[in-house]
C-alpha cells in the first residue's frame, strides 16, 4: 500500500471568488492535473479540501475516482463553507493509491480498505488544528474522546506520572 502526495492545487473560482460551478472550469482544472500526473483525476485515494493552511474536509474516493468524488454536490457544499469560514482560496491534495508497479490505483466496486484506514488519522490530525472541521460522521468519538496527554486532553493534566511515561513512550 504506497500513496503519493499531490498538491495542494488551487480550486477553480468564478469572478465572485466562490467556487465555480461551471463544468467546464472543473474539467480543466482535472485536465490540467492530468498534464502534470498522468491518470491522476482517474486514481482513488483520500483528499484534504484546506483554506490558509487548515484542512477543512477529509474525504476518501475509493470507489470512484477524485474526478468523480471530489466536485460532488455535498463536497460543492462544503467547499463553499470552507471558503467562506476560512475566508479565501480553496485548495485540494490528494493522497493517491499507488500499484506495486508505481501506477494509480483504480476505484473498485469493493473499495481499498486501506484508504478507509488512512482517511480516520487524517481527519484526526485535521481535528487537532481545526475544531470547525466540516467532516461529522468520523468526527464524533473523536470530539468527545478523552485521553489525557493524547487526545482532547484537559489542561494540567499532563502532568501525572503515569501520563508523562505514556507520552514518552509514545514519543509524544
Amino acid at each position: 500500500m504506497k500513496y503519493d502526495i499531490h498538491g495542494p492545487m488551487e480550486l477553480p473560482r468564478d469572478r465572485a471568488q466562490r467556487f465555480t460551478r461551471n463544468a467546464r472550469e472543473k474539467r480543466a482544472f482535472w485536465e490540467e492535473m492530468d498534464e502534470g500526473q498522468a491518470g491522476l483525476s482517474y486514481a482513488c485515494g483520500c483528499h484534504l479540501l484546506s483554506v490558509r493552511n487548515r484542512i477543512w474536509h477529509v474525504g476518501l474516493a475509493q470507489k470512484q475516482s477524485f474526478r468523480d468524488e471530489c466536485f460532488t454536490s455535498d463536497k460543492i457544499l462544503k467547499t463553499e463553507d470552507a471558503m467562506n469560514g476560512g475566508g479565501g482560496a480553496a485548495y485540494l491534495t490528494l493522497i493517491a493509491r499507488k500499484t506495486n508497479g508505481g501506477r494509480f490505483t483504480r476505484p473498485s466496486v469493493n473499495g481499498s480498505r486501506d484508504i478507509a484506514d488512512l482517511e480516520l488519522p487524517l481527519i484526526g490530525s485535521a481535528l487537532e488544528r481545526n475544531e470547525n472541521l466540516l467532516n461529522r460522521s468520523a468526527t464524533k468519538n473523536l470530539r468527545e474522546m478523552v485521553v489525557p496527554g493524547f487526545i482532547n486532553s484537559p489542561h494540567g493534566c499532563g502532568n501525572d506520572s503515569s501520563v508523562k511515561a505514556f507520552r514518552q513512550i509514545m514519543g509524544i
